[in-house]
């Protein structure tokens, strides 16, 4: 199927959940996943080199799993597909990752839902080999894959550290310390938003029960000072609350963490395209609200399209409301967690000039200031000049460091979109790629998201 009524980019919940909505209404669906089993990085349970999953499905993704089944094959599924970009004459371009073909789609309309992007805190060390993302580990976990190495110790700031430290020690490999930056359970006026979510309470304290049960422990006020060492042999060193004095820990692997972000670097902005494609954002790659919401904004992204089509059901204004009201719900929701876990990044000025902050061309805060001296350079010669935001992650890891620098320095804000703009294509892709079977329609498939 290369010209369905709608694309949708994006396997998770929010993709899945547009893909069902949209083919309810009688529209024909392509969903393009570039995983090897739908469900995004929360749901997604296939086990990896044979090893068996430990995470089953949440009881939300079963029910949209059999949703999808209903529909009666009306959605077409290409996993191992990754989206490559949009040019001006309307064409989609997809790359087959098992084949390294490049091919293209054609369709009127699109939904991004491509999930977040992980933010990480840049560290003395963070470089080195053994030190990676919480989310990719927590992948590792979740496919029950052995790790690595035995200590484990995650840092960094936000919930994800707390919920992957119980994954962790349910699954029988407790991490040896989990280094929270911030202060979530102290008591501030944050917390009473969460009562208008209590589902997510009562998960942060049963994590919190896990970890004790288990002998983990969660220090808050500990920030990473560096990490130092070889893969297997990490030194940690950190400091906790206002205590000056620098701690140590053995670790033969570090996870860091600090946030998330909507992962729309690069994609063709949400409205309509100058190609006179129309396009939607959904879930976390719209705004990061969690698994929770996801599903809601899939579904209005669908809807919206469906306006645009004329294809609106006569209940179509009470459901859009419903959803609205969700997302509403868990965007007041996500307000009091943020602040909760809020907490300060060392100043800029204070960085060292030996601190990486593009792990990708290896660019550190030294080169940074040699770029801007004599004079502020623009933003593209940041990037020429500099190598900043131009490896291979495309600027998802050293972009807000470069911005929080720069505005710092400068006292001028820098855009995010004037670092990593409209790419195309959106991410790094061989050469080959365009050569070999350049057009070929790909493997697809109807398949359940099992």
């Amino acid at each position: 199927m290369n010209s369905p009524d709608a694309l949708v980019f994006g396997g998770g919940p929010a993709g899945v959940a547009a893909a069902c909505e949209l083919a309810a209404a009688g529209c024909s669906v392509l969903l393009v996943h570039q995983d090897g089993a739908l469900g995004g990085p929360v749901h997604r349970h296939e086990g990896d080199g044979g090893a068996s999953p430990r995470v089953a499905p949440s009881r939300r993704w079963r029910r949209l799993a059999a949703e999808m089944d209903g529909l009666g094959g009306r959605i077409t599924v290409r996993l191992r597909t990754a989206f490559v970009g949009l040019d001006g004459e309307g064409k989609f371009l997809v790359r087959d990752m098992a084949r390294n073909a490049v091919s293209v789609l054609r369709a009127p309309r699109a939904v991004f839902a491509l999930g977040a992007v992980e933010q990480v805190p840049p560290v003395p060390g963070w470089q080195l080999p053994g030190v990676m993302m919480a989310g990719g580990l927590q992948l590792l976990v979740k496919g029950g894959v052995p790790l690595p190495a035995k200590r484990v110790v995650l840092a960094g700031s936000g919930p994800l550290l707390l919920a992957l430290a119980a994954q962790m020690a349910r699954a029988g490999h407790s991490p040896v310390a989990v280094l929270e930056a911030g202060r979530p359970f102290r008591v501030h006026p944050a917390g009473l938003g969460l009562l208008e979510g209590p589902e997510y309470l009562w998960e942060a304290l049963r994590y919190q029960a896990i970890l004790r049960a288990c002998g983990v422990p969660y220090r808050m006020g500990a920030r990473v000072v560096s990490v130092d060492g070889a893969p297997g042999a990490l030194d940690v060193a950190f400091r906790a609350g206002a205590d000056p004095t620098i701690q140590h820990l053995d670790a033969g692997l570090v996870a860091l963490h600090d946030g998330l972000a909507p992962n729309d670097h690069g994609l063709p902005r949400a409205g309509l395209h100058a190609s006179g494609v129309r396009i939607q954002y959904a879930g976390d790659c719209r705004e990061v609200l969690g698994g929770r919401a996801a599903i809601a904004g899939g579904r209005l992204a669908a809807l919206a399209l469906l306006s645009e089509m004329g294809r609106t059901a006569p209940d179509a204004a009470g459901r859009a409301a419903k959803w609205e009201r969700i997302l509403s719900r868990h965007r007041r929701i996500q307000r009091a967690v943020t602040s909760l876990f809020a907490t300060e990044w060392p100043a800029p000025a204070t960085w060292p000039d030996h601190l990486v902050l593009c792990r990708c061309e290896n660019r550190t805060v030294g080169d940074l200031r040699a770029v801007l001296d004599p004079r502020v350079p623009s933003p593209k010669e940041i990037k020429l000049v500099g190598r900043f935001c131009m490896g291979e992650c495309q600027g998802r890891l050293c972009e807000r460091s470069v911005r929080r620098f720069l505005g710092d320095r400068e006292g001028v804000p820098y855009p995010a979109k004037s670092l990593v703009g409209e790419r195309w294509p959106v991410r790094p892709t061989p050469i080959t790629a365009f050569l070999d079977d350049a057009g070929a329609e790909g493997a697809a498939s109807s398949v359940p998201p099992t």
